[in-house]
């Protein structure tokens, strides 16, 4: 069994890896960790973890309930979205997702604060 520390370290090493780096390592044996997300209606992102070597495993579902983003932070995150960079998240360093909508907005989610907040693209 995973303890809380390592539990939580995990999870914020997946959703803050970059797209092309690989699946977290087992702290116990040094495998890479099976990593499955799901959205599950009642609890929000749940992402289940299992070491195929040494057989631990645990889920992680969002403890917190859907925040609002400060303006500053979508300015910021509208920024790098236009230079090409995957912002990530100023309270826990995760990746933020983004999902375009018509008329321009944009919407940003963290997966592990749950923080979300949708931005107007000015169009110039």
């Amino acid at each position: 069994m995973f303890t809380r520390d390592e539990q939580q370290a995990i999870v914020l090493e997946y959703f803050g890896a970059e797209e092309n780096e690989g699946p977290p390592l087992c702290p116990r044996c040094g495998e890479s960790l099976q990593v499955k997300s799901s959205v599950a209606s009642a609890f929000g992102l749940q992402v289940d973890v299992t070491c195929s070597n040494c057989r631990h495993s645990f889920s992680w579902a969002q403890p917190q309930p859907e925040r609002l983003w400060k303006e500053l932070h979508l300015h910021y995150f509208l920024e790098a979205h236009h230079r090409g960079n995957a912002p990530h998240c100023p309270y826990d360093d995760c990746r933020v997702s983004s999902a375009e909508f018509e008329g321009g907005v944009l919407q940003f989610n963290c997966p592990f604060c749950n923080r979300r907040g949708r931005i107007r693209q000015e169009t110039g």
